[in-house]
Parts: structure tokens; C-alpha cells; sequence
């Protein structure tokens, strides 16, 4: 035993893993990082624009909501963010109207639905995104 260890120190000296060099100076285990001097200018990271199936998908995410006497576009964008997806109110659409909600274990379109309904508003996909609409 003590000579396989001898024979295994015998080599790591002749190899130089043990050896040490005064002169030499510790090598560092990692590089220093560089400060960010702020005057390059970083590319904006871009949302990937998702599809109108993509929206559907995620609109099937069931959801936990309770508001009390909150605007209906409140609810609505809270819902969509919740989703995961980007809610768009069409031009003259203002879905001010309070109301109260509160749902469990609700899919995210039954709730845009519910809250639309309400309002007489309609959402559908469209161009990757929910967008909110009058009632016609």
C-alpha cells in the first residue's frame, strides 16, 4: 500500500502538480467581469409576436380572479397578462364599467367572455393578440 502511494506522489511531483514555483504567481480562477460603462447601447429585447392559435392555447389556462368594483378593462387586462397574452382595446372601446368578479378554476376565454358579456363587448385573436371590440 505505501508504495503505490509513494509511486503515486513520485509522479505527480515529476509531472509539476506538486512542485512549486516562488517565482510564479498564482493563476486566477476566473477573469475579472468588466464594468459596464453605459456607453454601448443595448439591442432591446424584442416579445415574440404569437400567433392567433398560439393566443387561443394559452387563453385555455384556467385561472384563479377575484375584483370588486374594478373597470372592466382593469379585469380584462389582468386576465390577459395572467394568460400570458397581450390585450388590445379597440378604438373607441373603453369598457369602463365596475364590476365585481370573482371565479375559480376558470378558463382564461370563459372569463374574457364572461366580462365582454357583461359590457356588451366582443373579444377575439387577432394578429397575436386579444383584441376587445364593440358589440355591433
Amino acid at each position: 500500500m505505501r508504495y503505490v502511494i509513494c509511486a503515486a506522489l513520485a509522479m505527480l511531483l515529476s509531472t509539476g502538480v506538486l512542485a512549486q514555483d516562488s517565482k510564479k504567481e498564482p493563476e486566477k480562477a476566473t477573469e475579472t467581469p468588466k464594468k459596464d460603462t453605459g456607453t454601448e447601447a443595448k439591442p432591446e429585447k424584442k416579445a415574440k409576436q404569437l400567433t392567433n392559435a398560439e393566443v387561443t392555447k394559452k387563453l385555455e389556462k384556467k385561472l384563479n380572479v377575484s375584483f370588486e368594483d374594478e373597470a372592466a378593462a382593469t379585469i380584462l387586462q389582468a386576465i390577459a397578462k395572467s394568460a400570458g397574452v397581450e390585450l388590445v382595446l379597440a378604438e373607441g372601446v373603453k369598457a369602463e364599467d365596475e364590476m365585481s368578479l370573482e371565479l375559480k378554476e376558470v378558463k382564461a376565454s370563459a372569463m374574457l367572455t364572461i366580462v365582454c358579456d357583461s359590457c356588451s363587448l366582443l373579444w377575439e385573436a387577432k394578429d397575436g393578440k386579444v383584441l376587445i371590440k364593440a358589440d355591433e
